[in-house]
């Protein structure tokens, strides 16, 4: 297999699903914020100052918000990936 040298083969599907889960939740929650007009003061009610908001600073905030996106789409291709390699090792 062609990971073997680097991922083990009987860990390459689990790393896959960790790896797809974790770039659908960055591209959800990223389009969310991106998308959703709320404020986000109100989510930080019990004392905890936010640390960026989209009233304080909009360039920053809209950076931040592209890469969680831009890290959940690469994570996500990662994904498919080496399920796309998973697949081919199981064909042999």
């Amino acid at each position: 297999m062609v990971t073997s040298a680097l991922i083990p083969p009987a860990l390459v599907r689990p790393i896959a699903v960790i790896c797809g889960l974790i770039g659908c939740f960055l591209m959800i929650t990223g389009s969310y914020d991106l998308f959703v007009d709320h404020d986000t003061t109100e989510l930080f009610t019990r004392g905890i100052r936010a640390v960026i908001t989209r009233e304080a600073d909009a360039d920053r905030f809209h950076a931040m918000v592209s890469y969680r996106i831009g890290l959940g789409v690469v994570l996500f291709g990662l994904a498919t990936a080496l399920d796309r390699l998973w697949r081919w090792k199981c064909e042999d």
